[in-house]
């Protein structure tokens, strides 16, 4: 623009060749005038400033990451309102979570507080000597294990940064009547089941 009115192009003209508005012309070169190159550089913008700090988005990262319950988008607007005084719409702040790399999903149950490290120790050292015996042909090694499965499903939802899930420890609840199945496998060799009402409690469940 300032180099066509600099050989002479009128307003008009430069706003049809540029497709803007005459009044964008004028105050380009206005601005040129007054304060050079400087003057033409971007000015901060005057449209809102931002509701919320760097700091709110990490509390809200701690709760997600160490609180022992889940939030959604509202739960979370809430919290942040009344924890910190930010007043956020559920909207701008899953927009927010997007950006920063959070997504909305399935949660994952975990035990680990119920495990005792010791005893876990002890245990998978000797899980790895009867690997090593079976590897070498002594023993004939095999899995034993449950699982249960409901009609209500404790599974739940959180946000969580990609490629990370949230662990969540099992409640000692029971959903409706219990379906069990215990599987007995013999890697590369068989698996074989048994299934029940409610848990297998003795040999004769079998």
């Amino acid at each position: 623009m300032v180099r066509m009115n600099a050989q002479g192009w009128n307003v008009p003209k430069i706003a049809q060749i540029c497709k803007c508005h005459e009044h964008t012309v004028r105050t380009t070169i206005k601005r040129w005038q007054t304060g050079g190159i400087a003057g033409l550089s971007e000015m901060k913008g005057r449209g809102a400033k931002p509701k919320w700090q760097n700091s709110d988005l990490k509390y809200l990262s701690d709760c997600l990451e160490n609180d022992p319950r889940t939030y959604n988008s509202k739960q979370l607007a809430h919290k942040l309102k009344q924890e910190r005084g930010v007043d956020l719409s559920s909207d701008r702040l899953r927009r927010v979570l997007k950006k920063k790399g959070y997504r909305w999903k399935r949660t994952r149950a975990s035990h680990k507080a119920k495990q005792e490290p010791v005893k876990k120790a002890i245990k998978q050292a000797d899980l790895d000597m009867l690997i090593l015996a079976a590897a070498v042909g002594e023993i004939d090694l095999k899995y034993l294990d449950e699982a249960g499965f409901c009609l209500e499903s404790p599974v739940s939802y959180s946000y969580s940064h990609i490629g990370e899930q949230k662990r969540m420890e099992q409640p000692l609840k029971k959903y409706g009547k219990r379906v069990s199945i215990l599987g007995l496998w013999q890697p590369g060799q068989s698996f074989e089941y048994a299934l029940a009402q409610g848990g297998f409690n003795s040999v004769d469940d079998l």
